[in-house]
C-alpha cells in the first residue's frame, strides 16, 4: 500500500489509544500492537506519522514513535531487566566522578553538578558518593536501594524515557531530574556537556562537536516532551 494512501488515527481501546492506518492496527517492529497510554502521546505520534513525506519514509523524524516502539518491544516485556540495567549506571554516574584538574573545571563541576546531588538526596533519600581519579567508586547499598525504591514506581513508559535521557547524559541523576521536571532540557544539556562546552568557549566552536551538541539537545527536548505527554493523561 503506498504511503500517500494511508490515513493515520488513534482509536481508544481498553489499554489506551491504538495507532491505526486506514483503520487497521499498526504494529511495532516486533509485532506488538502500537497502543499508547495517553491521548496526548497518541495524538503526537499520529502527527509524526502524518508528517511523513509521501515519497520517502524517515524514521529519524519520528522520535516519539521510536521511543514508543522501544517501550512496547523491549521495556514492557521485561520491565525488571530494564530497571536493573538502568540502576547499573549509577556506579558510573558522571555527576559523581569529578575531575582532579584543572581547578576551573573542578570548581565548575562542583557549582553545576552538586545541586543535582543535593536534589537527589531530598527527592530520593539517596546520599551519593563523589570521587575523582581514574576509577569511579561504587555507591552504597543504601543509596542504591533508595533510588531503586523511587524507580519502582515508574511504569514502563516512564522508564523508557528515563533510560534514554540517562544514556544521553551519562547520568541516571540527570535523567531523573529531567523526568521529574527538576530542570529543563537545556539545563540538563548544559550540565551533561559541561566540560565540552568549556572547551568550546576556550578554543572556539568545533563543527563536529556543535553537531553532536545539537543532536543531544534535540533528543533531550524529545525526552522532556515524552514525559509531558505521559503526564497529560487523557
Amino acid at each position: 500500500m503506498a504511503l500517500q494512501t494511508l490515513v493515520y488515527t488513534a482509536q481508544p481501546v481498553l489499554e489506551g489509544y491504538a495507532l491505526l492506518a486506514n483503520e487497521q492496527a499498526v504494529k511495532t517492529p516486533a509485532g506488538a500492537g502500537f497502543v499508547l497510554p495517553t491521548k496526548a502521546l497518541a495524538d503526537a505520534v499520529v502527527a509524526e506519522w502524518r508528517a511523513q513525506s509521501p515519497t520517502k519514509f524517515n524514521p529519524a523524524a519520528m522520535p516519539l514513535t521510536q521511543l514508543a516502539a522501544t517501550c512496547l518491544d523491549l521495556v514492557m516485556p521485561d520491565r525488571d531487566a530494564a530497571l536493573t540495567q538502568l540502576m547499573a549506571q549509577l556506579d558510573h554516574d558522571m555527576l559523581c566522578h569529578r575531575a582532579d584538574e584543572p581547578d576551573a573545571l573542578r570548581q565548575q563541576q562542583q557549582l553545576v553538578w552538586q545541586p543535582y546531588l543535593e536534589w537527589c538526596l531530598t527527592r530520593c533519600d539517596a546520599l551519593l558518593t563523589v570521587c575523582s581519579g581514574l576509577l569511579p567508586e561504587p555507591q552504597s547499598p543504601a543509596a542504591q536501594a533508595a533510588l531503586r525504591h523511587v524507580l519502582n514506581h515508574y511504569d514502563s513508559w516512564q522508564l523508557t524515557g528515563l533510560s534514554h535521557a540517562a544514556a544521553l547524559t551519562h547520568s541516571l541523576i540527570l535523567g531523573l531530574a529531567l523526568a521529574e521536571s527538576y530542570k529543563s532540557a537545556n539545563e540538563i544539556f548544559a550540565a551533561a556537556e559541561l566540560e565540552s562546552l568549556q572547551q568550546m568557549a576556550k578554543w572556539g566552536i568545533d563543527p563536529l562537536a556543535k553537531a553532536r551538541h545539537d543532536s543531544i539537545k534535540h533528543e533531550l527536548e524529545t525526552c522532556a516532551e515524552w514525559f509531558r505527554l505521559l503526564a497529560s493523561g487523557g
